[in-house]
Protein backbone atom coordinates (compact mmCIF):
# COMPACT_ATOMS: atom_id res chain seq x y z
CA UNK A 1 0.00 0.00 0.00
CA UNK A 2 2.82 2.38 0.85
CA UNK A 3 4.49 1.45 -2.44
CA UNK A 4 1.38 2.46 -4.37
CA UNK A 5 1.09 5.81 -2.55
CA UNK A 6 4.73 6.54 -3.18
CA UNK A 7 4.38 5.83 -6.91
CA UNK A 8 1.28 8.01 -7.14
CA UNK A 9 3.03 10.91 -5.46
CA UNK A 10 6.02 10.58 -7.76
CA UNK A 11 3.81 10.57 -10.85
CA UNK A 12 2.03 13.68 -9.63
CA UNK A 13 5.34 15.49 -9.11
CA UNK A 14 6.55 14.55 -12.59
CA UNK A 15 3.28 15.73 -14.16
CA UNK A 16 3.41 19.08 -12.41
CA UNK A 17 7.07 19.51 -13.38
CA UNK A 18 6.22 18.87 -17.00
CA UNK A 19 3.42 21.51 -17.11
CA UNK A 20 5.64 24.03 -15.36
CA UNK A 21 8.38 23.44 -17.95
CA UNK A 22 6.00 24.07 -20.89
CA UNK A 23 4.67 27.32 -19.32
CA UNK A 24 8.16 28.65 -18.65
CA UNK A 25 9.09 28.02 -22.28
CA UNK A 26 6.28 30.37 -23.42
CA UNK A 27 7.00 33.12 -20.90
CA UNK A 28 8.65 36.31 -22.31
CA UNK A 29 11.07 38.12 -20.07
CA UNK A 30 11.40 41.90 -20.03
CA UNK A 31 15.08 41.68 -20.91
CA UNK A 32 14.61 39.48 -23.98
CA UNK A 33 11.25 40.24 -25.66
CA UNK A 34 10.28 38.22 -28.70
CA UNK A 35 8.15 39.48 -31.59
CA UNK A 36 6.54 37.99 -34.61
CA UNK A 37 8.19 39.01 -37.88
CA UNK A 38 6.77 42.29 -39.19
CA UNK A 39 5.47 42.40 -42.76
CA UNK A 40 7.99 43.69 -45.31
CA UNK A 41 8.34 47.50 -45.36
CA UNK A 42 6.17 47.81 -42.23
CA UNK A 43 7.59 49.16 -38.99
CA UNK A 44 6.94 47.05 -35.84
CA UNK A 45 4.10 48.45 -33.79
CA UNK A 46 6.34 49.37 -30.87
CA UNK A 47 8.90 51.21 -33.07
CA UNK A 48 8.33 54.98 -33.33
CA UNK A 49 7.87 56.19 -36.91
CA UNK A 50 10.49 58.74 -37.90
CA UNK A 51 8.87 61.77 -39.60
CA UNK A 52 11.36 63.41 -42.01
CA UNK A 53 12.15 66.98 -41.15
CA UNK A 54 11.12 69.67 -43.63
CA UNK A 55 14.05 71.05 -45.56
CA UNK A 56 14.99 74.55 -44.57
CA UNK A 57 13.63 77.35 -46.74
CA UNK A 58 16.34 78.91 -48.93
CA UNK A 59 17.55 82.33 -47.89
CA UNK A 60 15.65 84.60 -50.28
CA UNK A 61 18.04 87.45 -49.53
CA UNK A 62 20.73 85.47 -51.35
CA UNK A 63 20.83 84.98 -55.13
CA UNK A 64 18.43 82.31 -56.42
CA UNK A 65 16.09 81.76 -59.37
CA UNK A 66 13.33 84.37 -59.09
CA UNK A 67 11.44 83.24 -62.18
CA UNK A 68 11.79 81.27 -65.40
CA UNK A 69 10.07 81.98 -68.71
CA UNK A 70 10.11 80.50 -72.20
CA UNK A 71 10.86 82.56 -75.28
CA UNK A 72 10.20 81.40 -78.83
CA UNK A 73 12.76 82.70 -81.34
CA UNK A 74 13.74 82.14 -84.95
CA UNK A 75 10.46 80.59 -85.98
CA UNK A 76 10.22 77.85 -83.39
CA UNK A 77 13.35 77.52 -81.22
CA UNK A 78 12.36 77.56 -77.55
CA UNK A 79 14.71 79.20 -75.07
CA UNK A 80 14.41 79.26 -71.28
CA UNK A 81 15.20 82.52 -69.50
CA UNK A 82 16.07 82.30 -65.79
CA UNK A 83 16.15 85.50 -63.76
CA UNK A 84 18.73 85.27 -60.97
CA UNK A 85 18.32 87.69 -58.08
CA UNK A 86 17.26 88.12 -54.49
CA UNK A 87 14.85 89.82 -52.09
CA UNK A 88 15.81 92.96 -50.25
CA UNK A 89 16.40 92.08 -46.61
CA UNK A 90 14.44 94.94 -45.03
CA UNK A 91 11.31 95.07 -47.22
CA UNK A 92 9.26 93.32 -49.89
CA UNK A 93 11.29 94.33 -52.92
CA UNK A 94 13.12 92.08 -55.36
CA UNK A 95 15.96 92.60 -57.78
CA UNK A 96 17.51 90.76 -60.72
CA UNK A 97 21.29 90.61 -61.14
CA UNK A 98 21.50 88.50 -64.28
CA UNK A 99 19.42 86.47 -66.71
CA UNK A 100 20.69 83.10 -67.94
CA UNK A 101 19.53 81.99 -71.38
CA UNK A 102 19.33 78.24 -72.03
CA UNK A 103 18.47 76.15 -75.05
CA UNK A 104 17.71 72.77 -73.54
CA UNK A 105 20.58 72.11 -71.12
CA UNK A 106 22.99 74.38 -72.98
CA UNK A 107 23.74 77.80 -71.52
CA UNK A 108 23.76 80.21 -74.47
CA UNK A 109 24.25 83.51 -72.69
CA UNK A 110 24.42 85.24 -69.32
CA UNK A 111 22.95 88.75 -69.42
CA UNK A 112 24.27 91.16 -66.80
CA UNK A 113 21.95 93.87 -65.48
CA UNK A 114 25.01 96.03 -64.93
CA UNK A 115 25.14 96.52 -68.70
CA UNK A 116 21.77 98.28 -68.66
CA UNK A 117 22.55 100.25 -65.51
CA UNK A 118 25.76 101.57 -67.04
CA UNK A 119 23.94 102.62 -70.21
CA UNK A 120 20.61 104.02 -69.02
CA UNK A 121 19.67 103.27 -65.43
CA UNK A 122 20.38 103.26 -61.73
CA UNK A 123 21.06 100.59 -59.11
CA UNK A 124 18.00 98.93 -57.62
CA UNK A 125 17.90 96.98 -54.36
CA UNK A 126 21.69 96.65 -54.43
CA UNK A 127 24.63 97.47 -56.68
CA UNK A 128 24.09 95.80 -60.05
CA UNK A 129 20.47 94.78 -59.37
CA UNK A 130 17.08 95.91 -60.63
CA UNK A 131 14.23 96.76 -58.26
CA UNK A 132 10.59 95.70 -58.39
CA UNK A 133 7.58 94.98 -56.19
CA UNK A 134 7.42 91.21 -56.68
CA UNK A 135 9.43 88.35 -58.14
CA UNK A 136 6.65 87.71 -60.66
CA UNK A 137 6.98 91.24 -62.07
CA UNK A 138 10.76 91.10 -62.39
CA UNK A 139 10.89 89.70 -65.92
CA UNK A 140 8.63 89.25 -68.94
CA UNK A 141 8.96 88.20 -72.58
CA UNK A 142 7.34 90.05 -75.47
CA UNK A 143 8.01 90.65 -79.15
CA UNK A 144 9.03 94.31 -79.13
CA UNK A 145 10.28 94.75 -82.68
CA UNK A 146 7.65 92.54 -84.34
CA UNK A 147 10.07 90.04 -85.87
CA UNK A 148 8.37 86.99 -84.37
CA UNK A 149 10.95 86.38 -81.61
CA UNK A 150 10.43 86.88 -77.89
CA UNK A 151 12.45 89.77 -76.46
CA UNK A 152 13.51 90.31 -72.84
CA UNK A 153 11.89 92.91 -70.57
CA UNK A 154 13.21 93.59 -67.05
CA UNK A 155 11.47 95.85 -64.54
CA UNK A 156 14.13 98.53 -63.98
CA UNK A 157 13.46 100.33 -60.70
CA UNK A 158 10.63 101.87 -58.68
CA UNK A 159 10.46 105.59 -59.50
CA UNK A 160 9.56 108.23 -56.95
CA UNK A 161 6.96 110.04 -59.06
CA UNK A 162 6.94 108.82 -62.64
CA UNK A 163 6.03 105.84 -64.77
CA UNK A 164 7.98 102.61 -64.32
CA UNK A 165 11.19 102.26 -66.35
CA UNK A 166 12.03 98.92 -68.01
CA UNK A 167 15.22 97.59 -69.56
CA UNK A 168 14.88 95.84 -72.93
CA UNK A 169 17.03 93.32 -74.77
CA UNK A 170 16.18 92.29 -78.35
CA UNK A 171 16.85 88.83 -79.75
CA UNK A 172 19.54 88.95 -82.44
CA UNK A 173 19.46 85.90 -84.73
CA UNK A 174 22.79 86.82 -86.28
CA UNK A 175 24.70 86.64 -83.00
CA UNK A 176 22.39 83.96 -81.51
CA UNK A 177 22.02 86.09 -78.41
CA UNK A 178 20.14 88.97 -76.78
CA UNK A 179 21.59 92.45 -77.16
CA UNK A 180 20.76 95.39 -74.97
CA UNK A 181 18.45 97.88 -76.70
CA UNK A 182 17.22 100.68 -74.46
CA UNK A 183 15.39 101.75 -71.30
CA UNK A 184 11.82 103.04 -71.64
CA UNK A 185 9.33 104.37 -69.12
CA UNK A 186 5.65 103.43 -69.07
CA UNK A 187 6.00 101.37 -72.23
CA UNK A 188 3.27 99.37 -73.96
CA UNK A 189 3.24 97.47 -77.24
CA UNK A 190 0.81 98.48 -79.99
CA UNK A 191 0.89 95.39 -82.20
CA UNK A 192 -1.58 96.83 -84.71
CA UNK A 193 0.48 99.97 -85.34
CA UNK A 194 3.71 98.00 -84.78
CA UNK A 195 4.97 100.61 -82.34
CA UNK A 196 6.16 100.65 -78.75
CA UNK A 197 4.62 103.59 -76.89
CA UNK A 198 6.41 105.18 -73.93
CA UNK A 199 4.61 107.64 -71.63
CA UNK A 200 6.23 109.63 -68.84
CA UNK A 201 6.36 112.98 -67.05
CA UNK A 202 9.29 115.25 -67.76
CA UNK A 203 8.21 118.04 -65.41
CA UNK A 204 5.09 119.09 -63.54
CA UNK A 205 2.20 119.59 -65.91
CA UNK A 206 4.06 118.31 -68.98
CA UNK A 207 3.42 114.78 -70.29
CA UNK A 208 5.51 113.07 -72.97
CA UNK A 209 4.49 110.25 -75.29
CA UNK A 210 7.24 108.71 -77.42
CA UNK A 211 6.62 106.29 -80.27
CA UNK A 212 9.27 103.72 -81.26
CA UNK A 213 9.31 101.48 -84.32
CA UNK A 214 11.85 98.96 -85.65
CA UNK A 215 14.26 100.09 -88.35
CA UNK A 216 15.61 97.87 -91.13
CA UNK A 217 18.01 96.21 -88.68
CA UNK A 218 15.29 95.50 -86.13
CA UNK A 219 16.47 98.19 -83.72
CA UNK A 220 13.81 100.22 -81.92
CA UNK A 221 14.16 103.89 -82.86
CA UNK A 222 12.20 106.99 -81.93
CA UNK A 223 9.88 108.06 -84.76
CA UNK A 224 7.49 110.51 -83.10
CA UNK A 225 7.02 112.53 -79.89
CA UNK A 226 3.95 114.24 -78.51
CA UNK A 227 4.23 116.78 -75.71
CA UNK A 228 1.08 117.67 -73.77
CA UNK A 229 1.65 120.88 -71.80
CA UNK A 230 -1.16 121.39 -69.30
CA UNK A 231 0.35 124.66 -68.11
CA UNK A 232 -0.24 126.14 -71.59
CA UNK A 233 -3.72 124.75 -72.18
CA UNK A 234 -7.09 126.36 -71.74
CA UNK A 235 -7.85 124.44 -68.57
CA UNK A 236 -9.93 121.89 -70.45
CA UNK A 237 -7.18 120.34 -72.56
CA UNK A 238 -3.39 120.69 -72.79
CA UNK A 239 -1.45 122.31 -75.57
CA UNK A 240 -0.17 119.39 -77.66
CA UNK A 241 2.96 119.69 -79.78
CA UNK A 242 3.93 116.89 -82.16
CA UNK A 243 7.45 116.17 -83.40
CA UNK A 244 8.62 113.65 -85.97
CA UNK A 245 12.13 112.37 -86.48
CA UNK A 246 13.92 113.23 -89.71
CA UNK A 247 17.56 112.41 -90.28
CA UNK A 248 17.89 111.58 -86.61
CA UNK A 249 16.53 114.95 -85.47
CA UNK A 250 13.21 115.86 -83.83
CA UNK A 251 11.35 118.18 -86.19
CA UNK A 252 8.14 120.05 -85.45
CA UNK A 253 5.34 118.43 -87.41
CA UNK A 254 3.49 120.66 -89.86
Amino acid sequence: MKRNLTALALATVLLLSGCGGNDSGKTQTASQPTQEAAPENTAPSDTPVQVPEKSAEPDKTEDHVLSSLEASVDGGRVLTLCAIGKQRADMDQWGVREVRVYEGDTLLQTISVQEAIDADGVDGIDTGYTQCWSAEEAMSVEDLNFDGSGDLDLFGWIPASNTVPHYYWLWDSGSNSYRYALCLQGASVDAQAQEVVSQYHYENGVDYTDYYAPDDSGNLVLVRREIADWTQGDGQAPLVTVYTVKNGQLTLAQ
